[in-house]
């Protein structure tokens, strides 16, 4: 992981000079884990009032990973493992390396994902975009939520190195929040699920998309009627819905 830092360090040691812009912010988003108790999560940009024109970036997420670790996506050319993926949609033209890895540190519970890009061709962004996407696991055991710490280590725009006024914005994963059957995200498996995911079916309502999961209360991968007679059968205690 020490050599890959290194290697990116070293393409951002090419930058020109230091330069003092308006606060553009690096994040992690916040997300809720699934019905396979993972948790995708974005990391993105949002540039100051004039717009970006990005050429690189070296982000450190901290995280517990009693509670979560990354989903590992297959390994590079180097045979390095890939914890994250950069957005398709960000800087598809562009001449880029994307490099992911971990950092433990199970002393105290504090594991490290690196996510850094480099390009050739600096990207401009106008608005909040994302740039990459970490999935999680979440473990069987934990419960709450789990805050995702964010340092920019280093950033270029314009293929210069901006030292100063670049701030981090944490993430979260909501561990607690996944409830099978729980169509209309109240926290609760009712009644008005089952009528959700009917309703759903015969075009008379739409599930929101972060509710999709739940309303597949069989978890079989679909919404279908019998999802609906589940919750039913679940509220008279006549069946149970797995987690």
């Amino acid at each position: 992981m020490k050599k890959i830092i290194g290697v990116l360090t070293a393409v951002f040691a090419a930058a020109l000079m230091a330069v003092s812009v308006q606060a553009a912010e690096y994040s992690v988003g916040a997300s809720s884990v699934d019905g396979q108790n993972q948790a995708t999560v974005p990391v993105s940009i949002t540039p100051d009032s004039g717009g970006e024109n990005v050429s690189g970036y070296i982000i450190q997420i901290k995280y517990d990973p009693t509670k979560v670790e990354p989903v590992t996506k297959g390994t590079d050319s180097l045979n390095n493992v890939i914890y994250a993926e950069a957005d398709p949609g960000f800087g598809e033209d562009a001449d880029a390396v994307f490099v992911s890895g971990v950092i433990e540190n199970t002393a105290y519970n504090q594991n490290t994902l690196i996510v850094a890009w480099a390009s050739a061709k600096p990207v401009p962004v106008q608005e909040k975009t994302n740039m990459a996407e970490v999935t999680f696991q979440a473990d069987d055991n934990a419960t709450g939520s789990v805050d995702l710490a964010v340092t920019v280590v280093q950033a270029t725009k314009d293929g210069e190195t901006v030292e100063q006024n670049v701030q981090a914005a944490n993430g979260e994963i909501d561990i607690a929040s996944f409830l099978r059957g729980d169509a209309n995200g109240n926290g609760e498996v009712e009644l008005s699920d089952a009528n959700m995911i009917i309703q759903s079916l015969i075009g008379k309502a739409q599930i929101e998309p972060e509710n999709m999961d739940k309303a597949d209360a069989n978890g079989k991968d679909g919404i279908e009627l019998s999802d609906a007679n589940l919750v039913i059968q679940s509220l008279i205690g006549k069946a149970t819905i797995p987690n």
